[in-house]
């Protein structure tokens, strides 16, 4: 029985083992990762006002279904193309592999946004934020991004007396829009009382100051939305291209037969669910078919010529900005995309995107 180790446990990595539980349920499946829950990254800001709404869902049970995986709990410290073997922090400290797929994904500043270290850590730091915003008075939210943009109305929204602060670091919030959508969001934010301030690229703070054109500015909370790294520090230095990111052909497949990249750790894709459903899966399908099942049917090669494909901001429950192949997506519909449903329904929600894969 061939050994498939997959480093990574969010929607990449689980996807590679949904995929392989569809096509076929004989291989061995090695997760390497941090926390054998899943945890719900695109929700984080709406979590850090209210984590009595946390939910975190034992992925074996929920996700993986009828895939037999099984979890080592750890860090990866090196991969060894070599021997076919990696290095962990678990109890199982070498890991043999026939075939590696490393989504191991990219990292926040802050962990209460993503889970890539410890999943103590990322509840955490979430209560942190919810704990701080509960008393403070004047936030400043550091990011101009879709979780800083969302960081920012959420705040507001759940607690109305507050003042808050968007730093962008850029000419407007949401830069990957066109011009008429990025005037769009700053509208938005402004409409519910978030002040945007562009421009001010925010390199030293802490939890209450951040200094800004050489002054410090006191708040109550300073709330860092920023990261985007790859997470790619034990993976050897060939198969990075300058920044940080994986290097793969067109199939996801690495200089090395045996070792694939798949989700926003690989440096061609963009970082987008919608992304990995309509492009990435169907040649992550095909290329399993045919390298590793030996299957006769053709492989088909990442396609996406367009960049992101599909993303919704909501900006609040009642509105929000958003663009699909080019075309806006009216607010109306992101407000009833994003805003219907309890926290909870949300989470489970996102767990259907495991069932549109191919």
């Amino acid at each position: 029985m061939s050994t498939v180790v997959i480093i990574g446990s969010s929607f990449a990595g689980l996807a590679i083992a949904r995929i392989f539980a569809k096509l076929d349920n004989s291989f061995k499946i090695t997760f390497i990762s941090p926390s054998d829950k899943f945890y719900p990254v695109p929700l984080t800001p709406k979590l850090a006002v209210d984590t009595s709404h946390v939910i975190l869902e034992e992925i074996n049970s929920t996700i993986l279904k009828d895939s037999p995986a099984k979890f080592i709990k750890g860090l990866v410290l090196e991969i060894d193309p070599s021997k076919n073997q990696v290095i962990t922090t678990a109890e199982e400290k070498i890991v043999k592999y026939d075939y590696l797929f490393i989504a191991s994904g990219t990292k926040t500043n802050n962990h209460a946004f993503k889970c890539y270290d410890s999943l103590d850590k990322s509840v955490a730091a979430l209560k942190a934020i919810e704990e701080g915003l509960a008393t403070a008075k004047k936030v400043a939210v550091i990011g101009g991004g879709p979780t800083g943009i969302e960081m920012a109305a959420e705040a507001i929204d759940r607690f109305s007396d507050l003042k808050v602060d968007l730093y962008t670091g850029t000419e407007h919030p949401a830069m990957f829009f066109g011009q008429r959508r990025r005037l769009g969001t700053e509208t938005k934010l402004a409409t519910i009382g978030v002040n945007v301030i562009n421009g001010k690229y925010v390199k030293e703070f802490s939890t209450t100051s951040l200094v800004v054109d050489g002054k410090t500015v006191d708040y109550d909370l300073v709330i860092d939305c920023t990261g985007g790294k790859p997470n790619s520090e034990f993976i050897p230095a060939e198969l990075l291209d300058d920044k940080g990111r994986l290097i793969t052909n067109e199939y996801f497949q690495t200089k090395y037969d045996n070792i694939y990249g798949f989700g926003d750790i690989v440096a061609i894709t963009p970082n987008t669910i919608s992304e990995l459903v309509i492009y990435s899966a169907k040649t992550l399908k095909s290329v399993i078919q045919v390298d590793i099942l030996k299957q006769k049917t053709k492989k088909i090669p990442y396609g996406n010529k367009k960049g992101t494909l599909v993303i919704m901001i909501p900006i609040t429950n009642r509105m929000g900005v958003g663009e699909a192949f080019g075309f806006p997506i009216p607010s109306w519909i992101i407000a009833w995309y994003k805003g219907k449903g309890t926290t909870e329904e949300k989470a489970h929600h996102l767990l259907g995107f495991f069932d549109r894969l191919p």
